[in-house]
């Protein structure tokens, strides 16, 4: 096994560059209206569905519990939930961990999953205790890595700074417990948007979203964003480059706007870099300066200078024109920049609620059925459906209703879809209801085997089916049906049906199931419940001297077999001999026939197999 230090040393200084990534949590409350639907939403062929939960969204504390902790790393990821809640606890106690041990050092979710997806471990416990056991031998180079001189210099937390609750130097545990119970801004903002805020400045402000870190001493995600301040100096020349929080008290209080690159310019590379170069500034003093310093040798910055210079750097100017000044409200008009959400646009009008949404097959055809609580108070015209790849994603309009419920057949095998509904009345559109998820049907089950172990019974194997909680089989006695259900339901993988009739040909498949969700039918199979096997006749073949002679196959737990003998094709075969032997000779031909067909049956005490295939000689 390769040594953990040197993929923890890497991923410590990886984060050192990249600043982590931005994984919001999901929100109890969505009360915040998204202005533009098209947000910036991942590749889809690139989502790992295999790894993505939503298979019933009645609890949101189970909802996304069945994402395996091996899988290769999954790109996009915006919600902490969407880890498995081994992920999710063995992360807590890494955070809790450093925490206790002084360590001033912060890793989001997402690089300590893909560390440990890209380690050797199998089992995330023992990769947590190796990460910790190799964390003081690397305190010394994390403190050259986040605590350098120059970001010592950021100012004290004890300063009297205006609103200075929402502001600290570069140590990495909030100066208070952010509030996130009347917005959505968790599950809206991303890593590396662009806060604007209209209040309580004279010039306005900007901010650059750092990411969403979780904090062990509140037990919870929070919002960190990198922001220039100077507030106490007569000059404008106090304070400086250094973090801060937005949750929702900031962004009532201080008229928030979220801005967001557009598609066309927007990378993970160009959003990593621009944070980057963001973090390499903290320490720095703020001076009251709107030029067009870029350099990262900058001495000093200005709130919008700073967030421009960090995306100027990437080769994005966030200007529609050249001009000679950089103003937070230079931000706020750029034509390279999406208005994300604004605290302006939040609706007064209730909000709908998926309450189920559920995978199914109806009539043969593949749909999502979703139900959500009607607003019967409210004078509803219709309701729109979006749905999107993932939780973060791009949500596209797919349907609109009158009624509370709605059912979705363009949906595609084993894929995972998410989805919220707006309610529409009059002019006026609500906000969309909380994210749900779901994943369509599953693989079906494949037969392993399939035989009788008595002349009244069928055994059957199939193959596991990755996420199944269950599995049911089914039997009938006709190819096209009814299937009835057998008494098994459980995990296992094998299942004995008994008490059947011998000798009757018996159709089965299996079916899958993740709780509600159940897979495709298997293949069906078929089988006749024999305690003998069938012999083979390997020849029939004439004799001058003794008549036609046969040789056929031994097989068990035969005792006898039966010989059967026809002589035209519009007669019955007619049993002509019996004997215990795998061979017979026919040297009683009637007369006036000139072919003759042969068939073999083996028996013993309690069963008889089917007829062999048939063999045939002329007479000699």
């Amino acid at each position: 096994m390769k040594p953990i230090r040197n993929r923890l040393f890497s991923l410590l200084l990886v984060f050192s560059l990249l600043c982590s990534c931005a994984i919001p949590v999901v929100a109890e409350s969505p009360n915040l209206t998204v202005i533009s639907e098209t947000i910036i939403s991942p590749d889809v062929d690139n989502l790992d569905h295999d790894a993505f939960a939503g298979y019933t969204t009645a609890n949101d504390d189970s909802l996304y519990d069945n994402i395996p902790i091996t899988t290769a790393p999954l790109p996009n990821i915006v919600h902490p939930t969407q880890y498995s809640a081994e992920i999710r606890l063995a992360y807590e106690k890494f955070c809790i961990h450093m925490n206790s041990a002084g360590i001033s050092i912060s890793i989001p979710i997402e690089d300590f999953y893909t560390s440990f997806c890209l380690s050797e471990c199998t089992d995330i416990n023992i990769f947590l205790n190796q990460c910790l056991a190799e964390l003081p031998q690397l305190s010394q180079a994390q403190e050259q890595l986040f605590c350098s001189d120059s970001a010592s210099s950021a100012r004290s937390s004890s300063d009297p700074v205006e609103n200075s609750y929402w502001y600290y130097n570069t140590g990495l545990t909030p100066p208070i417990e952010p509030t996130y119970d009347k917005y959505n801004l968790l599950s809206i903002v991303q890593k590396g948007d662009i806060i604007h805020e209209a209040g309580n400045h004279s010039v306005m402000h900007a901010a650059i979203v750092e990411g969403i870190f979780y904090s062990p001493e509140y037990a919870q995600y929070y919002i960190r964003i990198i922001e220039s301040i100077g507030y106490i100096s007569d000059i404008g020349q106090a304070e400086g480059v250094c973090r801060g929080i937005l949750d929702d008290t900031r962004f009532d209080e201080r008229e928030g706007t979220i801005l967001r690159l557009k598609d066309t310019y927007k990378t993970d590379s160009i959003i990593n870099s621009a944070v980057a170069f963001c973090v390499a500034q903290i320490g720095k003093p703020y001076a009251l300066d709107f030029s067009h310093a870029y350099s990262s040798s900058e001495e000093h910055w200005h709130c919008s200078q700073l967030v421009w210079a960090a995306y100027l750097n990437q080769g994005i100017n966030l200007e529609n024109a050249t001009g000679i000044i950089v103003l937070p409200n230079t931000l706020l008009d750029s034509n390279k920049l999406n208005t994300i959400t604004s605290y302006l646009t939040i609706p007064d009008s209730e909000t709908p609620e998926i309450t189920s949404l559920t995978s199914n097959t109806f009539n043969g055809v593949l749909q999502v059925s979703l139900f959500w609580n009607d607003l019967i108070e409210t004078d509803v015209t219709y309701y729109q459906i979006y749905r999107a790849p993932n939780a973060g994603g791009n949500y596209t309009l797919i349907g609109t209703t009158q009624y509370s419920y709605y059912e979705d057949k363009s949906v595609e095998t084993d894929s995972a879809y998410c989805y919220r509904v707006k309610a529409v009345i009059g002019q006026k559109t609500t906000n969309p209801s909380k994210v749900r998820s779901v994943r369509t049907s599953f693989k079906a089950p494949v037969f392993m085997s399939i035989n009788y172990p008595s002349g009244t019974s069928v055994f059957v194997h199939w193959s596991a089916v990755y996420s199944a909680t269950h599995y049911k089989v089914f039997r009938s006695t006709s190819e096209t049906g009814p299937f009835i259900e057998t008494s098994f339901e459980g995990s296992g993988l094998t299942y004995i049906d008994e008490d059947l009739t011998h000798k009757t040909l018996y159709y089965y498949k299996i079916i899958a199931y993740r709780n509600n969700t159940k897979s495709p039918d298997s293949v069906i199979r078929n089988i006749k419940p024999l305690h003998v096997y069938t012999p083979t006749i390997y020849y029939a073949y004439s004799d001058p001297s003794q008549g036609i002679i046969l040789k056929w196959t031994f097989v068990l737990p035969a005792t006898m077999y039966k010989i059967y003998r026809k002589t035209a094709f519009d007669e019955d075969y007619v049993e002509i001999a019996i004997n215990n032997m795998t061979t017979y000779i026919d040297d009683e031909l009637p007369s006036g026939v000139n072919y003759f067909r042969y068939k073999i049956v083996a028996i013993n005490n309690y069963y008889e197999s089917d007829m062999s295939d048939e063999r045939g000689a002329s007479r000699p």
